[in-house]
């Protein structure tokens, strides 16, 4: 029971520097460009986003408060598999860091660029178009692994599936109608969500 706590501080802690570095970044962005409304993205899209974030985040939150709540879908896990989760909660920290400050007041929380946005190819950036994602993709394995739960691992895989097939095609959209041939050739020399090297 006392590895239990500790897992569930390490998670509650990894969710709140994740936040708190976001919020940082994002407020940075908004006062420095602007932020652009999520209902210019239409109603179907807002919806999806809620539906999503709710089956996402409401049961790593439940679990955060108390993991009673979600002991329902857990799973036995040996704790060298939970260690590990914490290791990568620990790395995604400095990872998603890296993403905001790469990224600057270019981040939005929609997949409508800027209109001072800039074409980011440096840094993090360099290898992989959507770090932000790949970060995420770490950070809800290491979340699935810290609370030993099937269900949160398996709305983690349909999360990450939908953002790969809805999501980062609209970006990428309008990431090509913005920079054109720039991105086209970008795109080639990059992975979507994992390095290409």
């Amino acid at each position: 029971m006392e590895s239990e706590l500790i897992f569930r501080i390490a998670l509650i802690v990894i969710v709140v520097a994740m936040a708190g570095i976001s919020a940082t970044f994002r407020s940075r962005a908004h006062r420095d460009s602007g932020k652009i409304s999520r209902s210019k993205e239409g109603w179907k899209m807002g919806l999806f986003r809620l539906v999503f974030a709710l089956l996402l985040y409401l049961p790593i939150f439940a679990y955060m408060i108390r993991p009673a709540w979600m002991s329902w879908s857990e799973i036995a896990l040996p704790e060298w598999m939970r260690l590990t989760g914490l290791g990568m909660g620990i790395i995604v920290i400095p990872l998603i860091y890296l993403v905001f400050r790469a990224i600057g007041s270019n981040i939005s929380e929609t997949v409508f660029t800027k209109e001072s946005h800039r074409l980011i190819t440096t840094g993090i950036y360099t290898r992989v178009r959507h770090p932000l994602y790949m970060v995420s993709a770490l950070a809800l394995v290491s979340f699935s692994l810290l609370t030993a739960n099937w269900f949160i691992a398996a709305m983690s895989v349909i999360s990450m599936a939908l953002i790969l097939a809805v999501v980062v095609p609209k970006e990428e959209k309008q990431l090509i109608q913005k920079f054109g041939d720039d991105y086209r050739n970008y795109q080639k020399r990059s992975g979507k969500m994992w390095p290409r090297f």
